[in-house]
This record gives C-alpha cells, structure tokens and sequence, in this order.
C-alpha cells in the first residue's frame, strides 16, 4: 500500500472514531417535544346551596301563609316576606330581631279590631306568639286556640266545637269537613296545623 492510502485511510479511521465519540458526547438533537393540551372543564363550579326554613305566620301580616326564609331570618324578615304589617300597626310593639327556626308558627293579634280578644299592650311588650312545631288539636282546642287557624274565625271554631260536642272527637283530620262552613278550600290551608293528637 502506498503511503498517500496510508495516510487516506487513517484520515478515514480517524474520522470514523471522531464521529462515533460526537454521536455519544453531544446530546440528542430533533428530540420530540412532548405537548400537554389540558382539556377544559364545561362543568360549572358547584354553588352553595343556601339553608331555608319554613314558617307559619298569621295574624296581624297582609299575606298569612306558609314562607320560606334563610337560615338564621329574624322576625322582621318573616313579616316582610308576609306583605307586611297593615297600617297604622306599631311595630315597636314587636320583637323584630326574634331569630327564627324552621317549623315555627309565628301569631301576631290583631290590634285594636272589634273581635280582637288582645288588649293593647304596653310599648316595648311584645305580643307575638311564637309557637314551636305546634298542631291546634282539633279534639281538644278551645274557641280562641281554633281562632289562630288560618280562615276559621269565631263562628267557625265554635261550630267545630259543637260538632265535637253533638258527634264525638274527630277521628280523621278529614272529618273536620263535616263541619257546617268549612270546605275543601279552608281544609287546604288548615290540614298541615292541625292535628288528632296531644302534642
């Protein structure tokens, strides 16, 4: 062998030995780059469900009724959410900051009118009753207790009371209907407060 192919071929391992060393040292090029998508979430956050309690409010409020109230509302709330006291009422007479719990039975009297059984109380005396859970027995409830029912004035709740008296006690909330004057309408709005039984 020549030494011009000597000295080729040497360039060659040369190079060879070179490329081999480069290809271990130097990093890796054209790597793939890993993309991350992070995928969206369509789903709305969960929202907090607000805590309401249910009472009974009658009496001296525009709008008696069942409402519904937050967690934690105050008598003013209750009368607010019932239209209101009529006019002329003097809401000093009443505790309004009185917190409310769900299930009461919430009475104002009635001030001032003819078949009123209240007197006037003095300022600063509150008049409102506030009953927990409270059913009007049906059997055993007297004139003025049948008289916080919702549409049962005086001549109502002594018919039920004569009827008891002429029948015997009622047997089913039902057989209050059988009563002279009370009909499907006034039974709707009585049938959750009344009861057969002795609390």
């Amino acid at each position: 062998m020549k030494g011009w192919q000597q000295i080729l071929l040497g360039i060659i391992i040369g190079m060879l030995f070179a490329g081999l060393i480069m290809l271990f040292i130097l990093p890796n090029r054209g790597k793939a780059i890993a993309l991350v998508t992070k995928t969206p979430n369509h789903t709305p956050p969960p929202t907090q469900t607000l805590a309401l309690i249910q009472v009974y409010i009658s009496g001296a409020v525009n709008q008696p009724g069942f409402i519904e109230l937050p967690k934690d509302a105050r008598l003013a709330d209750a009368i607010e959410k019932a239209g209101g006291l009529p006019q002329g009422y003097d809401q000093n007479l009443l505790n309004l900051s009185e917190i409310l719990t769900d299930g009461q039975r919430i009475h104002i009297p009635q001030i001032g009118s003819e078949n009123n059984p209240f007197e006037l109380p003095q300022r600063g005396q509150s008049t409102i009753t506030i009953e927990e859970n409270a059913l009007v027995n049906i059997n055993t409830a007297d004139l003025d207790k049948l008289c916080t029912l919702p549409g049962i004035g005086p001549s109502k709740a002594q018919a039920i009371i004569n009827y008891r008296e002429e029948n015997g006690l009622f047997l089913q909330l039902e057989d209050i209907l059988k009563v002279k004057g009370i009909g499907p309408s006034i039974f709707a709005s009585i049938k959750d407060l009344i009861t057969l039984d002795d609390n």
